[in-house]
């Protein structure tokens, strides 16, 4: 399911609305089951995916991506273009770091 979001490539760029997929993960350990007590592995990084037809310039690393107030994330790793989507690795900024940023209406 996508969400309405806003694309600020930089801090005075004007914002870009589009519709993302977010894929974020929990604060969790699993264990792997038939490993008693030796080994877990980690929930897999948030993630964001792009329809790529929204945009006019490549996507950049470093860019914050605003989905509501206080829930916005900054792209840290973008994976090869699929088709007419991206994804990219992100990072959930503070409360404090997403203040003041543009929200969709």
């Amino acid at each position: 399911m996508s969400v309405a979001a806003l694309y600020l490539a930089a801090p005075s760029s004007d914002p870009v609305e589009c519709s993302v997929r977010t894929w974020l993960k929990t604060d969790q350990m699993a264990d792997i089951e038939g490993f008693a007590g030796g080994a877990s592995m980690a929930t897999p990084e948030d993630r964001i995916r792009f329809h790529l037809p929204d945009f006019s310039a490549p996507l950049r690393i470093r860019a914050v991506v605003s989905i509501e107030a206080g829930e916005a994330y900054r792209i840290d790793h973008l994976y090869p273009v699929d088709d007419q989507y991206q994804t990219a690795r992100v990072n959930r900024l503070t409360a404090a770091e997403a203040t003041g940023l543009p929200v969709p209406e």
